[in-house]
Formats: structure tokens, C-alpha cells, sequence
């Protein structure tokens, strides 16, 4: 390989996971407000269906930035051709 290509090996799961968790981070800013002043308005959130799916969408972007996390250092995952 190149000496580019072995620079990019070394340095590509810290560099990729660090532009997935921007991705996530953006999410997560657009879905905390919208969970908080959910909790503020409905008297007993816990209780009520709509707050199902929103709990659901914080567990999705966790497991996905975990899954995604534990391919490339654990598994040394690298895109190719």
C-alpha cells in the first residue's frame, strides 16, 4: 500500500466514528427539546402512547453509535473497494 493508504488505515475508525457521533449529536439536539417540553406540558408522561415512540428514537441513535463503535475497534472494520 501507499503511504497515504497506511496513514488513512491507522487513523479511520477514530475519524469516522467522530463524523457519526456529529451525526448523532445533531439528532440528539433536534429530539431532547422536543422530549423535555413534551415532559413539561402532559401531566403524566410516563403514562401516555406518544411518548413511547420518542424513548424509541433515543434508543435507536445509541445503538446504532454503539454498534458502529464496536465494528470498528473491536473488529478493525476499513472500507473498500
Amino acid at each position: 500500500m501507499s503511504r497515504k493508504a497506511d496513514l488513512l488505515t491507522g487513523y479511520f475508525p477514530n475519524i469516522y466514528l467522530g463524523v457519526t457521533s456529529l451525526m448523532q449529536g445533531l439528532a440528539l439536539s433536534q429530539l431532547v427539546p422536543i422530549i423535555l417540553t413534551y415532559i413539561d406540558i402532559i401531566q403524566d408522561p410516563w403514562r401516555n402512547i406518544h411518548f413511547i415512540p420518542l424513548v424509541i428514537m433515543l434508543l435507536i441513535i445509541f445503538i446504532v453509535w454503539h454498534h458502529y463503535a464496536i465494528s470498528i475497534f473491536y473488529l478493525r472494520w476499513f472500507p473498500n473497494i
